[in-house]
């Protein structure tokens, strides 16, 4: 799979629901814990640690 440097929307209405469900990625926190928490890490700025998983995300 090649890598997309740019794309373009030319229908916005109808292409970015495509778009969104192309690069989306869903991940379980309960299946899959220990790489929701490395996301979480990477994504968000570091708070303490009880603050982070206390929050619900959906």
């Amino acid at each position: 799979m090649a890598d997309v440097g740019t794309f373009l929307v030319d229908d916005a209405h109808a292409a970015l629901a495509t778009v969104r469900e192309k690069f989306t990625l869903t991940l379980s926190r309960a299946r899959h814990e220990k790489a929701f928490n490395e996301l979480l890490d990477l994504f968000l700025p570091t708070t303490c640690a009880s603050s982070r998983r206390s929050r619900t995300w959906a």
